[in-house]
């Protein structure tokens, strides 16, 4: 049995993702410290991976191939990163669950519009709030009181970090600049977002490589994430690293990082 802590790395099999069931290794998770911008962005849940002894010696050839072998334990921990943050993307910004940031962006414009009055017009008091519950609870009544109607307000405030001065900047960041990915495009943004950090990475501990070879680098290592870069890609058949580098297509990767698809829609 796996313990809850412990990811275990999937292989893309036919268009599906499936445990890797056999030659596995643990590995403990390390701290992605030169890419931070990805750990900005999501959190991996897990201490511990078990990853497929074939994977981490393709691994290790790419490493040494591009003098990178020092980084061995980051790179290890990014492709349980990246493989992770890829598939949950790709779940959670499905199409079914879309209306459901939606409805969450338009809840927080009328919270932002009622903190605003009762920030700027004084004079226009709230008289109570009312809190449903999924189920009737006989002994709760409105709040009237305004002390403790001043109190609840004070407390959201602090929570969201709005006050009188920073009001406007803080509700530009939370709704007029808030961005949702379109529909299905989770798993695309994870992939772009990827392939740019890791990019950006190698040009700059890199002195020696040409830049289709970095993106040779980036295309490989997402193969090795069993993360298709290309989505006509249904399965990876890795016999040898020095082969599969031939087969990245470095124009396409190009065309990542130098015109990103607009992934983004706003909702007003």
């Amino acid at each position: 049995m796996v313990d809850e802590s412990t990811y275990i790395f999937k292989e893309f099999n036919n268009g599906l993702y499936i445990d890797y069931a056999e030659n596995l290794i643990s590995v403990p998770f390390t701290s992605l410290e030169n890419f931070t911008d990805l750990t900005d962005q999501y959190s991996f849940p897990y201490s511990i991976s078990q990853i497929p002894d074939e994977i981490l010696k393709f691994l290790d050839e790419l490493l040494i191939l591009y003098k990178f072998k020092e980084f061995k334990e980051e790179f290890t921990s990014l492709l349980v990163f990246i493989q992770e943050m890829y598939l949950t993307y790709k779940e959670v910004q499905s199409d079914d669950l879309i209306p459901q940031f939606v409805e969450e962006d338009k809840e927080y414009q009328n919270l932002l519009k009622i903190i605003e009055i009762y920030l700027f017009k004084k004079e226009i008091e709230p008289h109570s709030i009312a809190f449903k519950f999924s189920e009737t609870v006989t002994e709760i009544s409105t709040i009237k009181n305004s002390t403790v109607i001043d109190d609840i307000f004070k407390a959201i405030c602090k929570n969201l970090g709005i006050d009188q001065n920073n009001f406007h900047e803080k509700k530009a960041k939370i709704i007029e600049n808030s961005q949702i990915l379109k529909p299905g495009k989770g798993g695309e943004y994870v992939k772009e977002l990827s392939v740019s950090i890791l990019y950006n990475f190698l040009r700059a501990k890199s002195n020696n490589n040409s830049k289709n070879e970095l993106l040779r680098f980036c295309g490989c290592f997402l193969h090795l994430c069993q993360i298709p870069y290309n989505d006509s890609d249904n399965e990876f058949f890795i016999t040898t690293i020095s082969y599969e580098l031939t087969c990245i297509d470095t124009q396409y990767l190009r065309h990542i990082i130098m015109r990103p698809k607009n992934l983004f829609t706003k909702y007003q």
